[in-house]
């Protein structure tokens, strides 16, 4: 039987659930116990403390129109221009749009502007489509303008990022968003065209852009309130539905070489399996650990469980850590964590499986002061003995995170 640990992450919010819910407070904690027995699948979750989103206060856009905004000079262009087009019948928006409650989407249009032939920022962007897009293809109050930037060309406002979302215009907007997405995004798995990152991408940011279109407002987690251990560690990867995705993929059948970012929900997370939308076939591996923060003062260090959960039988995965996020007094070599489990190690990390309990080392060093923290991640990922990636699965890892401060 699944046991499912529930906590609504910021202090005394209130944490309102729709038809799916998304990420972060702290409610007061309880027991659930229900829905698909996982014992089926042979497995006990034990207690997941699952980030859940909220929608605080902003809109959801409904009857969403996708437009499509290409450079002349974007050698890609036509197939990105196909990409959209195809939009509001795939599984992955059909499945998105029934679980926020978006209704039916308007048909995709698209725009070929002129060439982009100098970085740009979301300023920059905002103009470009200001030219570009005109007559009946302006802001209604419920459009999304993917820009995508050709080769060569990247952001002056977000270095090393590959993709973001802005309101449209930027100010003033009515619910109208515009995603920026650029070339040269990291291939997370092998073998994956650029194509294939651009739309990754571009699936990321229009999600974003329809839940949380005016940037916090939306199916957000909501930040800690006073410190940052006072809330969930979550918001160090980013607080919207493709954020609490990152590494997932979905593979639409008849669009070969495309892939598109999985969404979190918050219902598939209380069910205790795989949080991310649309659904895939194989087996869900994940780890869970007991608390969000854990007290470390200088010069001490703790030992934290880490224990590994499946939807289904698989071969033992490779868990690996580090620090997504940390404040100064705990960078460098004043912070060092490590994982060791009774299955052995594999690519610097941990082997892990369904059950087994490893052991997540963190040490302090002394001298550090009070209130400064670090958040860790710990990456599940299927990885052969050569460490290469060997899932196949679409997902190119799964991430928990845990924080740590120095009372």
């Amino acid at each position: 039987m699944r046991r499912l640990l529930v906590a609504c992450l910021a202090l005394g919010a209130g944490c309102a659930s729709p038809l799916a819910t998304l990420d972060d407070g702290t409610l007061p904690v309880e027991v659930v116990d229900g829905g698909a027995d996982a014992g089926d699948a042979g497995f006990d979750a034990g207690p997941l403390l699952v980030p859940l989103v909220e929608l605080d206060g902003g809109r959801v856009l409904t009857g969403v129109r996708v437009v499509t905004v290409v450079a002349s000079n974007d050698d890609a262009g036509s197939a990105l221009i196909s990409f959209g087009d195809a939009l509001p019948q795939t599984i992955w928006w059909v499945t998105f749009a029934h679980d926020y409650g978006l209704g039916l989407s308007r048909p995709s249009q698209s725009v070929i502007g002129p060439p982009i032939t100098a970085n740009l920022d979301a300023s920059g962007a905002s103009a470009y489509l200001d030219g570009a897009v005109t007559g009946s293809l302006r802001p209604d109050g419920n459009t999304v303008y993917l820009l995508y930037l050709p080769s060569g060309i990247t952001f002056t406002d977000a270095p090393g990022a590959c993709a973001y979302h802005r309101p449209y215009p930027l100010a003033g907007s009515t619910g109208d968003s515009f995603g920026l997405i650029a070339q040269g995004c990291p291939q997370l798995l092998p073998g994956e065209s650029q194509l294939s990152g651009e739309t990754y991408g571009a699936s990321h940011e229009l999600a974003e852009s329809v839940t949380d279109s005016a940037l916090g407002s939306g199916w957000v987690l909501p930040y800690p309130v006073g410190t940052a251990w006072g809330g969930s560690p979550w918001p160090a990867i980013g607080v919207e539905i493709g954020d609490l995705c990152n590494g997932s993929r979905w593979f639409e059948p008849g669009a070969p070489g495309l892939s598109y970012q999985r969404l979190y929900l918050d219902s598939a997370a209380l069910a205790g399996g795989d949080p991310c939308i649309p659904a895939i076939a194989p087996p869900y591996f994940n780890v869970s650990i007991p608390e969000q923060w854990y007290a470390v003062p200088g010069g001490t260090s703790v030992d934290i469980s880490v224990t590994g959960y499946t939807t289904g039988a698989i071969s033992p995965w490779t868990a690996l850590t580090g620090a997504i996020k940390t404040t100064g007094g705990l960078g460098g070599s004043n912070l060092s964590a490590s994982l060791s489990s009774p299955l052995g190690a594999r690519c610097q990390g941990a082997l892990i499986n369904d059950g087994v309990t490893a052991t997540l080392h963190v040490s302090v060093a002394a001298g550090v002061g009070s209130d400064n923290f670090a958040v860790l991640g710990v990456y599940s990922e299927q990885l052969s003995s050569f460490c290469l990636y060997a899932g196949g699965t679409g997902d190119r890892y799964h991430l928990w995170l845990v924080g740590i401060y120095v009372p």
